[in-house]
């Protein structure tokens, strides 16, 4: 238990290693790094007990942090990352440890592999997904850790030279400012042409039209040119993400589409999206339980099932479907009885020809897609109060021959 609390400690605390790891892990933390403690407490001390490599640490954070900075980007939901970073270490490992030592993959290779494979709503954006959602992501409807978060990486990139901004902020001594103010005046809406309303709408909450300053925030609504030119206004800042608005002349649409192809290409830079030469080995059996979400079924080619503990060996998802419906009607019958009389879940007490019979008078729907099995399953052992975590499917190898569902 000890040896547990100052793994967390030392999580919590940022104090993982040299002084460039605990900078990386405390950016980290400004998000709701809570979430990922499961997995940076079974990583640092494998990490510690191998004796892995700081670069490949630092690897390692720097693709945790990319895979959630454009999940920021890309507005996908953050809860479903506790599943994600509850498994990650656990899934690195299983694919590590299956291979001789001489043959071992590094850890970082099968990390990126094992979120690359992720997908819906635990999926790590591609370049087209950021690049589209750069450009509309409302910078105010981010969380408010995550928003400092973005704002601080972008500011101070890789550079030795830093601002605190998350402090500053969070002080309230730096403020996050919009360059085209949120009210126009007469004015902006003359300097922002008769396509006005359109511009400010578009481009009003966005990080092209965002900025730090530490000017006060009643002069929010002068003319560019003002707020350029005043006392601690943009040509004085300090701040990297003024250095292009100060030399601005205006600011129309056609600064605000320079200036996000500015950011984005520093996001971009930042968080590039991670390659990976890892493949598992042909003898490797690709699995992923029912409760697993996130999984992508469909195109899959089954090759066994395990029920309770029990591996089954099948060709089909039709087969697989018929058979573990089998195994619960002897475990839950009164459950699967009542599904049947109400029609539910797929069930029925209708013979049909795209239907098979499960025992007299009691039918399943089979001649469907791999998504609508999976559902029926769901459905099944929800309602018999089983697990989904009790059903496993096994993959053949994408390089095998199988038949279709």
């Amino acid at each position: 238990m000890h040896h547990y609390a100052k793994i967390y400690s030392q999580v919590d605390n940022a104090e993982v290693g040299t002084a460039k790891l605990n900078r990386k892990l405390n950016q980290l933390r400004t998000l709701d790094s809570t979430i990922a403690y499961p997995f940076f407490m079974a990583f640092f001390d494998y990490a510690t007990k191998v004796g892995l490599a700081e670069t490949e640490i630092y690897q390692v954070l720097d693709v945790i942090e990319a895979y959630w900075a454009r999940r920021i980007i890309c507005n996908l939901p953050s809860n479903a990352l506790n599943k994600v970073f509850a498994t990650l270490h656990r899934d690195v490992l299983n694919h590590v440890n299956r291979s001789s030592d001489e043959t071992a993959p590094s850890y970082i290779d099968v990390l990126k592999y094992v979120l690359l494979k992720k997908g819906r709503s635990s999926v790590f954006p591609s370049d087209e997904e950021v690049k589209g959602d750069f450009k509309t992501r409302q910078v105010y409807k981010m969380p408010v850790n995550a928003r400092m978060f973005i704002l601080e990486r972008m500011e101070n990139q890789d550079n030795n030279e830093r601002h605190d901004v998350v402090k500053e902020l969070t002080e309230k001594n730096i403020t996050i400012e919009h360059i085209m103010p949120q009210t126009l005046s007469d004015k902006w809406k003359t300097a922002l042409g008769d396509d006005w309303e359109r511009i400010h709408e578009q481009y009003l909450h966005t990080l092209a039209n965002l900025t730090l300053t530490g000017y006060n925030s009643q002069y929010s609504n002068l003319t560019f040119i003002e707020k350029r030119d005043m006392e601690k206004g943009f040509k004085d800042s300090a701040f990297r993400l003024n250095n292009s608005v100060k030399s601005c002349e205006q600011w129309t649409e056609t600064e605000l589409k320079a200036r996000q192809k500015e950011l984005q290409d520093v996001f971009m830079r930042l968080w590039p999206m991670p390659t990976t030469s890892f493949e598992p080995l042909s003898r490797e059996a690709e699995s992923a339980s029912l409760d697993d979400e996130d999984y992508e079924f469909t195109g899959k080619k089954l090759q066994a099932y395990i029920l309770h503990g029990v591996r089954y060996t099948v060709n089909t998802w039709k087969e697989m479907l018929i058979q573990v419906c089998g195994h619960i009607l002897i475990e839950k019958r009164s459950t699967i009885e009542w599904l049947c009389a109400n029609e539910k879940c797929s069930f029925s007490t209708t013979q049909e020809d795209w239907r098979r019979e499960l025992a007299p008078g009691m039918y399943v729907w089979t001649d469907n897609s791999t998504a609508t099995k999976i559902n029926i399953l769901h459905g099944m052992f929800e309602e018999c109060n089983i697990p989904a975590s009790e059903l496993v499917f096994e993959f053949r190898s994408e390089q095998e021959e199988g038949d279709e569902e």
